[in-house]
């Protein structure tokens, strides 16, 4: 018996793999510190757990309409309204059974074979899966290169042929986490306005971004983008609510009804529960989340920044989400670094090449700071002499 064709190349994603692999060897009695995992070190704020608890007690276990059901649907329309500054209704959005879900739709609805999809790199790890699954064929941009120019033409805009049907646009970006400036938007503005191209815009972590930094998203900047854009968010990450799988996406209401209609077939529905406590979280964790925020800025400013900025090492200044992305020795391989660091200090990391950036190596600080003060003392014995 054979498989398909477009399975023969796929690998699971590294980061949850890697994550297993530390969480097998904690279950084994190891000490092992797992900074791998893009996952909030919290617990859900009260008022969602209450919301679940009541949620399956009183029977809200049932099937929804496949988009998610109605009341959540406004509470998510008016969730991108504040990023928007836009009159988005419940057509304009839809939820899906979690944030991974809800960046595949819009490339299932709108890649043909042989589509290519420019992604910039670092990446988060299962973008080029994503698009490979579609049938598409993903193009690789280096971020650091987005203001180059060749001839007084951005060499981003170079890449795009007949064959570019989208751009997968990831800030707060995971994982580097590095937020697009205004001059990078101006940019992305300039090219793709008038480009008969899709935008597909990961915003996941729009809710968790340090210092002066502000996360806009590229829908905001003019009409002709805003039809034409598709932004994924969910409860997740700024919730801490993971395992609840609870994605949103954003976008103009043909394309939101094409996802809609491919949902229906695939999933049904996202679960019942989980809505009713995401619904809770738009409405009544606000102060909860802003609190998590803080904790994560708190961490960065108090021990990531201090220890990079001794170690002299060359890293992305972290600007929003929850990651440090540091770069290792020239000619180092990063897959082997991150197994050597397991195994002899029980630090769990994970490479750059699961990014697109050879040569590089993630850490999160979604971890407690006992956690990761002695987690980057383990480092530094390893890495730095």
């Amino acid at each position: 018996m054979q498989i398909a064709d477009r399975l023969k190349n796929l690998k699971p994603s590294a980061t949850m793999e890697l994550d297993a692999q530390a969480k097998a060897m904690v279950a084994a009695g190891e000490a092992v510190i797992n900074l791998t995992a893009g996952e909030p070190d919290f617990s859900p704020p009260e008022s969602i757990l209450l919301a679940t608890c009541q949620a399956a007690l009183t029977g809200k276990t049932k099937y929804t309409q496949a988009k998610g059901q109605a009341s959540l649907l406004q509470k998510v329309a008016d969730f991108f309204n504040l990023q928007l500054d836009y009159g988005s209704s419940a057509k304009n959005v839809m939820v899906t059974s979690g944030g991974k879900v809800a960046c595949f739709w819009p490339l299932f609805a709108t890649i043909n074979p042989g589509d290519e999809v420019i992604i910039l790199t670092p990446y988060w790890t299962s973008y080029p899966a994503m698009v490979e699954l579609c049938g598409g064929v993903p193009v690789f941009f280096d971020y650091k290169k987005l203001s180059a120019k060749d001839s007084n033409q951005y060499l981003l805009e170079k890449l795009i042929t007949d064959k570019t049907k989208a751009i997968i646009l990831n800030s707060p970006n995971n994982p580097a986490g590095y937020v697009f400036s205004p001059q990078d938007l101006a940019i992305l503005e300039e090219i793709f306005t008038d480009k008969n191209i899709w935008l597909i815009s990961d915003e996941i972590y729009a809710n968790l971004v340090y210092g002066s930094n502000r996360h806009v998203s590229i829908a905001s900047l003019n009409d002709q983008l805003k039809e034409k854009t598709v932004i994924i968010n969910g409860a997740s990450k700024a919730f801490a609510m993971t395992g609840y799988r609870i994605g949103f996406i954003w976008g103009n209401q043909w394309i939101i009804g094409k996802m809609a209609q491919i949902q229906s077939q695939v999933i049904g529905c996202p679960c019942s529960i989980s809505q009713v406590a995401a619904e809770a979280a738009l409405k009544k964790a606000k102060l909860e989340v802003e609190e998590m925020r803080k904790s994560y800025e708190h961490r960065l400013n108090t021990i990531i920044r201090p220890f990079f900025k001794q170690s002299g090492k060359k890293y992305f200044q972290p600007e929003g989400a929850f990651y440090v992305f540091f770069k290792l020795a020239e000619g180092t391989d990063c897959t082997i670094f991150c197994q050597d660091l397991l195994k002899k200090e029980k630090l769990a990391l994970v490479p750059g090449q699961a990014f697109g950036y050879p040569g590089w190596v993630r850490l999160s600080y979604a971890a407690s700071e006992q956690q990761l003060s002695e987690g980057l003392q383990r480092l530094k014995n390893f890495w730095i002499k």
